[in-house]
């Protein structure tokens, strides 16, 4: 509660005579420890909801009546030896008037009337000499501050200011005033108080020292999605609308992918609304990366496709890759500028890393085929094969076919044989002995011979040329040329082979039955080479060109530390370093990544299946792509590739 200012200044002092008034105020104090004005029950508020001031006026005389002006006096209660006079703050002047007693006209109160504050008036009556009169010497200063939350110093000292508005109780004198609030201007001055009648009004108003900007893109600008940083700070990207800024000199930069970086410098002035389109410069080249078939492109250990690929680069050093299973990569070094637009650029191929493949099989002359492709017959050496693991196929007529793994590896010599088993059923060919002995299988002089079904029956003559065959049967069939010779059993029966000898017909008779090969009479002898038999040609095999289709389910899936799926998304997780610009921007979400587990464990084909974000997806890939080798999937036993799609979640929560 403020003290009411007490100093009295004597100022007059009159002698007054006879015909002196018969009313007077013998003292008038603000009663600094009653509550009754403020306290319910006894408070009163007047026309605006304010609680009125209480003038306790002790008398014992009644019939006494008060005016105050224009604000009115809100109630009177008589008491015993007092009247309560229930007034509106602000109050300057009262006339106290009795029918009997007289009139005390504007009596000027000595102090500033405060809301919810009791004071005491004794009032005398009868002929006095002497009144007493006390000058004020305190005024209220008001004080409305815009913008609201300005700060006001009064005397080099802050204020405390409630909605933008001030006001206290100060003495006559001038002060010092000063207000400001960040992004307007200061405003300070000097207020004066001396008038004791009239209140102090101070209105500030500040001046704005801010203006707003807008960066905006056009059709032909190519700014959307830029990023925009103001005096360093990152501000977002394009459209950025009515940002706030101090007026003054700003600096701007503009940054995009395949785009020269923006810089420039600019002026806001006082409440000015500016919008700035920046022009971008592309700094990029349309280019074609090209390989060898089937090798995979890679740019910064970023898989882009297979032996060609074409897109943008932004100007700049990059790495170019190709790569190929049981191949060594080829990398080079390439500087991209915009002179490169529409440039066809070429990466080496992967250079093969070879080991050496011996097969054999029992008996001899089987054909093989390695991962599809055909290569010789057995036996053989192959000097120069690819290292990795290869699918080999063998096939011989009478013999199921067998199929089997073998890994290769650097220099190192790998070795295969095969066990063939025999199909069941007999061919018995028997002909004129006298005038044309053939034989089947090179070894046949006798009258009757057996072969297995399945088996080719090279039916060559001793002595003069088969210059032709015919055959038209549902029991055998050509398979190869009628001039060759070279027939297949198709199921047991007796067949008729027609023969020109120097374009003479000679009717050969075959018949095929289905029996065990040994029920047969004279059996050929197996295919075995003579003893003068020149060893196996060495046979290249060309590079496995084909990757082989991975596997969706397999038998035994592929394991990563020993654990499952659930491990390796701990070891990713823990590897991921949040991307600074998705960061700033709030991105997040579920990156989906396809990748494969191939035969040797390794993780290779890391792509992005669902993106979100470029900078989430990079991150993704970056990391999936370090995986260190798994155990690898089986599939009857042997290693195959597997895909797997796995999830990398990014949370900022």
């Amino acid at each position: 509660m403020k003290k009411i200012l007490s100093i009295l200044i004597l100022t007059l002092a009159c002698i007054v005579g006879g015909h002196a008034q018969e009313l007077s105020v013998q003292s008038f104090m603000l009663a600094e420890t009653d509550l009754t004005a403020n306290t319910p029950g006894t408070m009163v508020h007047d026309q605006n909801g304010n609680v009125c001031a209480l003038i306790k006026v002790e008398t014992t005389q009644k019939g006494f009546t008060f005016d105050v002006g224009v604000l009115g006096v809100m109630s009177v209660v008589e008491k015993p030896a007092e009247i309560w006079v229930y007034v509106p703050f602000g109050v300057r002047k009262i006339t106290i008037q009795h029918p009997q007693l007289g009139m005390l006209r504007d009596y000027q109160i000595p102090c500033a009337i405060e809301k919810g504050r009791t004071y005491i008036m004794k009032i005398v009556t009868g002929t006095v000499k002497t009144v007493v009169e006390y000058a004020q010497t305190k005024q209220f200063l008001y004080v409305t501050l815009d913008p609201a939350d300005a700060i006001l110093e009064i005397n080099g000292k802050i204020k405390a200011t409630e909605g933008g508005a001030y006001q206290e109780l100060m003495p006559f004198g001038k002060y010092t005033y000063k207000a400001y609030c960040q992004n307007y201007h200061d405003l300070a001055g000097i207020v004066e108080i001396s008038d004791p009648d009239k209140k102090h009004e101070l209105n500030i108003k500040l001046k704005p020292a801010f203006g707003h900007l807008s960066v905006l893109g056009t059709a032909q600008s190519d700014l959307d999605g830029a990023a925009v940083y103001v005096d360093e700070k990152y501000v977002g990207r394009v459209p950025v609308r009515n940002m706030l800024l101090n007026s003054g000199t700003h600096s701007i930069r503009v940054i995009k992918e395949m785009y020269e970086a923006y810089n420039a410098t600019f002026t806001i002035t006082d409440e000015e609304n500016k919008q700035l389109t920046p022009r971008l410069v592309a700094d990029f080249a349309d280019v074609t990366l090209v390989t060898a078939d089937g090798a995979e492109i890679y740019i910064n250990d970023e898989l882009k496709g297979r032996t060609s690929w074409k897109g943008k680069l932004a100007s700049g050093s990059y790495m170019f890759e190709s790569r190929k299973e049981g191949h060594m990569p080829y990398k080079m070094s390439y500087d991209i500028t915009r002179a490169d637009q529409g440039k066809n650029i070429q990466i080496q191929a992967p250079t093969p890393i070879y080991g050496s493949l011996v097969i054999s099989t029992t008996p001899g002359k089987a054909k093989v085929s390695i991962n599809g492709k055909p290569v010789g017959e057995t036996p053989m050496f192959v000097s120069r094969q690819i290292i990795g693991t290869h699918i080999v196929d063998v096939v011989l007529d009478g013999y199921k076919k067998q199929t089997k793994t073998v890994t290769v590896s650097e220099g190192q010599e790998a070795n295969l044989s095969f066990a063939l088993e025999k199909l069941a059923g007999t061919i018995s060919s028997t002909t004129d002995q006298k005038q044309h002995n053939f034989k089947v299988n090179r070894t046949i002089t006798t009258q009757e011979a057996t072969i297995n079904t399945g088996e080719y029956i090279d039916a060559q003559l001793l002595s003069g040329k088969v210059t032709r065959w015919s055959i038209g049967s549902a029991y055998a069939e050509f398979i190869e040329s009628p001039s060759s010779g070279v027939i297949r059993a198709k199921k047991a029966g007796s067949v008729s082979i027609l023969g020109y000898i120097n374009n003479l017909p000679k009717l050969f008779e075959l018949t095929i039955v289905e029996s065990p090969v040994n029920n047969s009479v004279n059996q050929a002898v197996p295919n075995k080479a003579p003893a003068n038999t020149k060893p196996a040609p060495v046979v290249e095999v060309p590079a496995d060109d084909e990757e082989p289709i991975p596997f969706q389910l397999v038998e035994v899936k592929p394991s990563f530390m020993g654990g499952d799926a659930n491990q390796f998304s701990k070891w990713v997780n823990q590897r991921l370093v949040y991307p600074e610009i998705a960061r700033e921007n709030g991105v997040q979400g579920r990156v989906v990544i396809k990748f494969t587990v191939g035969k040797d464990g390794s993780v290779y084909n890391v792509k992005v299946q669902r993106g979100v974000d470029p900078a989430l997806d990079k991150e993704a890939v970056r990391v999936v792509s370090m995986s260190p080798k798994w155990k690898p999937g089986t599939q009857r036993d042997r290693p195959v590739p597997v895909t797997y799609t796995f999830p990398v979640i990014f949370s900022l929560n």
